[in-house]
């Protein structure tokens, strides 16, 4: 008896090991999954919207972001900074519940942007500073962009920090694309905000994430400028190249949860032939 519960432990424990293991691949493959649904439902709305209700959206976002003159900046990680926001903030850019999403190339991510900073957005994509402007660009406007980093369900911003300066990343905002090119990055206290603010004559986005890695203490910074857009068909194909990536990945997922059932299939089978025959042996002794 001791040596069938000993048998079923290491089983137990081994099978554990694996589940553990492989959690943060099969988590951020989920995460990663939802993710390129909620923008292909996005961009199936903004297709099907027409031309009056796009111009009024941008005409509310441009008005919403001429308000903010001499707004107070808070630390998008710390609920309640910062000033009050206005009433109708999360109706505007409320596009199928978010204003937009993020391409990054150099780092493999494509997020959705979502209104505020609330924990429940940051776990599943970006989060919009509400004290900073709204991701329409315009000179005079910098919009600021948070997420989280090292989460074991989700990377994220996790990889932020190996962009350079000269790297581009997009916003995709309604019928628009946006394209900024970083030209700063800074790591600064949780306090120091004077870099989040806005400088006339510039279109500015800053992303920002904890940093260091598994302390967060303090804030990375990336500070984009803008340069000239990309084409509508860049557009496109971004979201093609997104989409067959996702599909690769899909297929590759299918194929180890496949093979790992098998194995564990086997494993049990091969244990339970060993105790069979163990038994049948004593009972002949």
């Amino acid at each position: 008896m001791s040596k069938k519960l000993a048998t079923c432990f290491i089983v137990f424990i081994f099978i554990l090991g694996v589940g553990i293991l492989s959690y943060p691949t099969v988590s951020n493959y989920i995460a990663i999954k939802n993710q390129i649904q909620i923008i292909s439902n996005y961009q199936n709305k903004v297709s099907k919207s027409n031309e009056k209700d796009i111009k009024a959206e941008w005409e509310a976002a441009e008005k919403y972001n001429a308000s903010l003159s001499g707004a107070v900046i808070g630390d998008p990680f710390v609920p309640g900074s910062g000033r009050v926001i206005q009433d109708n903030y999360e109706e505007i850019l409320d596009v199928d519940g978010i204003m937009g999403y993020i391409k990054i190339p150099k780092i493999k991510v494509d997020l959705p942007i979502y209104h505020g900073c609330k924990e429940e957005s940051l776990q599943k994509g970006v989060g919009h500073l509400e004290d900073t402007a709204l991701p329409i660009g315009g000179k005079g406007n910098h919009c600021v962009l948070s997420g989280h980093r090292g989460l074991p369900a989700a990377e994220l911003f996790t990889d932020l920090d190996k962009l350079e300066k000269g790297d581009q990343f997009y916003l995709y905002i309604l019928d628009k694309i946006l394209t900024y090119e970083v030209d700063q990055i800074k790591v600064i206290s949780p306090d120091e905000v004077q870099d989040l603010r806005t400088i006339p004559d510039r279109d500015l986005v800053t992303l920002i994430t904890c940093t260091p890695y598994g302390v967060n203490s303090h804030r990375l910074l990336v500070r984009g400028t803008r340069v000239a857009d990309v084409e509508q068909a860049e557009n496109t194909r971004g979201i093609k190249e997104t989409e067959a990536a996702v599909t690769e990945g899909t297929s590759h997922m299918e194929y180890l949860v496949t093979g790992a059932c098998i194995f564990f299939i086997l494993l049990l089978i091969l244990i339970f032939y060993k105790m069979l025959k163990r038994k049948s042996r004593n009972r002949r002794e």
